[in-house]
């Protein structure tokens, strides 16, 4: 009898200590972890005894495993191309840097214990440079949060992020050859450069030091304090010039392409929500320099831009074919493929923008992506410098 009631007691104290044991479904993203580095017997013994076991940093979670970056206490040599970042924490027992090209499963059989977690603030450095380096990777559906002083690539372009407001950040552009920890790496930056983009379609690059994000706050609160708290003019942008109103839907080198627009409702007009207003337009286009124009009265969110290029679109596709009968015609004496000379280069006329705007391509651009269109006013175009072509 005793035999049977110790029996079952065992039974019982391995059951209990079964339920209690510690398995990944108990993790979550950004633990540190020790587990086996190799899956059988035949993989252990080809690794060397005291490495057989590691840190691991969990990325990803599912109900058979987890996902992991793998530690490492060797300096690595390619630190630099932010393939590596270091985590330190005491309860590593000396400094460990995670690989960020090298992940593995970890399940319940390879999982040893819990270390400590990294902070939220690591853990969004981490995922960044991990979605930046492995853009097609089995970590691309990693979510992550860019932070102020986080160096991004929009574009092919590199911007310093500033601030940020719900889903949108406030950056500034840089030089792609910078020290992130020398301040006079940043001190020529321009603060009128400043632009608001979303968090889609954005890499990350790397982390400037405190130091250097310090002085660019403050300079960026000077830079706001002497435009008396404007807003930084930019397409999306609400400004006035000459006592009209203008809305800023491009720009072409030095010059701001915009149309008018009236804040009374006019028959035949269209009506655009440009932040918290409503505004009346017939999308009148003009090009004024950007130096005539040194802040604007309001910017309008996102969704409104695209909603209004759609609008302005859909409006001048309706009225396109609308006889004009003011007083200046003169746009129409030009049509597509016409040829204007200009300091010996020709130039395809593409399209009519209001009713003294020629946009226009250099003849051997005229296959290529059209990102670089010159636009000119028809009234400064001389009668010499067109060739009428004979494609229609």
């Amino acid at each position: 009898m005793n035999l049977i009631v110790n029996f079952i007691k065992k039974i019982l104290k391995l059951k209990s200590k079964e339920k209690n044991k510690l398995n990944i479904k108990t993790l979550k993203v950004g633990d540190i972890i020790w587990a086996k580095r190799y899956t059988n017997e035949e993989d252990k013994n080809l690794i060397e005894k005291g490495h057989q076991i590691g840190p691991f940093i969990v990325l990803k979670t599912t109900d058979e495993d987890v996902l992991c970056s793998v530690g490492t206490s060797t300096i690595p040599k390619e630190e630099y191309n932010n393939i590596y970042i270091n985590i330190n924490n005491d309860n590593l027992y000396k400094t460990t840097y995670f690989r960020l090209k090298d992940f593995v499963s970890i399940d319940d059989n390879t999982f040893i214990r819990k270390i400590a977690s990294i902070t939220d603030s690591e853990l969004n450095k981490l995922l960044s440079k991990i979605k930046y380096v492995n853009k097609k990777s089995i970590v691309e559906d990693l979510n992550f949060q860019l932070q102020v002083g986080d160096i991004i690539d929009y574009k092919n372009i590199y911007y310093i992020i500033l601030d940020k407001e719900d889903n949108n950040i406030f950056c500034l552009p840089i030089k792609k050859r910078y020290n992130k920890g020398s301040v006079d790496s940043f001190k020529n930056v321009n603060f009128s450069s400043i632009i608001k983009l979303n968090t889609s379609n954005i890499s990350y690059v790397d982390t400037i030091s405190d130091m250097v994000l310090i002085n660019l706050l403050k300079g960026q609160n000077q830079y706001l304090t002497n435009l008396n708290n404007k807003t930084i003019t930019q397409r999306g942008s609400v400004v006035n010039y000459d006592d009209k109103y203008y809305y800023i839907y491009g720009e072409n080198g030095s010059n701001w392409l915009l149309f008018k627009i009236f804040k009374d409702k006019q028959k035949g007009f269209d009506s655009i929500v440009i932040n918290n207003n409503v505004f009346y337009t017939i999308y009148e286009d003009v090009i004024i320099s950007k130096k005539n124009i040194e802040s604007a009265l309001m910017l309008a969110y996102d969704d409104q831009i695209e909603n209004i290029k759609q609008k302005r679109k859909s409006y001048k596709k309706a009225h396109e074919n609308i006889t004009d009968n003011s007083n200046n015609n003169s746009y129409r004496l030009f049509h597509y493929k016409d040829i204007i000379k200009i300091d010996n280069e020709e130039y395809y006329v593409l399209d009519f923008i209001g009713k003294d705007i020629l946009k226009c391509v250099n003849k051997r651009d005229l296959n290529k992506k059209l990102s670089n269109a010159l636009y000119l006013k028809v009234s400064e175009i001389l009668p010499e410098q067109v060739i009428k072509s004979k494609v229609k």
